[in-house]
């Protein structure tokens, strides 16, 4: 197994996606579904990363606070952070509050190809990082300063 993906509840069909089509090429994941966040099974995950010595978590929540940011920081605190090869990455949706449009909707939750990304990326199979989707926040300029909620829109990048 080339790498650990600690993920939860709709994320887990995701992530599963995403390890088949890594499959194809040779990449290995482990892929663990997190059924309960509170007890967290801290032990399967650092057992797990001991073993693939690389950690992505993957929520479809928003990247304040999320578990994943509780599980990097447990590994990163534990002796289990000198077992990685690379930092641990979040994968999370964006923050944003969340649109109503389906088409909208997917573009701001975390996709198959966005862990198979994050994970070539990690294992040195990208030489460049690539942007998928900027976020444009329109402000007012005769305030000079944000309005109290700023128009927030998805851009594609070419």
């Amino acid at each position: 197994k080339h790498l650990t993906v600690v993920t939860y509840s709709k994320a887990v069909e995701t992530s599963l996606e995403a390890a088949k089509e890594l499959s194809g090429v040779g990449i290995e994941l482990e892929v663990i579904n997190l059924r309960t966040l509170r007890p967290l099974d801290e032990q399967t995950i650092v057992q797990s990363v001991a073993k693939t010595n690389h950690l992505v978590t993957v929520e479809q929540g928003w990247p304040h606070c999320g578990i994943g940011s509780e599980i990097c920081a447990r590994i990163v605190e534990s002796e289990t952070f000198y077992h990685l090869d690379s930092s641990p990455m979040r994968i999370t949706a964006v923050d944003i509050p969340m649109p109503y449009a389906n088409s909208l909707e997917v573009a701001t939750l975390p996709q198959a190809s966005d862990i198979i990304h994050t994970v070539k990326k990690i294992l040195g199979l990208f030489d460049h990082i690539h942007t998928k989707y900027i976020v444009v926040i329109s402000t007012k300029t005769e305030l000079r300063q944000p309005t109290v909620s700023p128009l927030v829109f998805l851009r594609k990048l070419s």
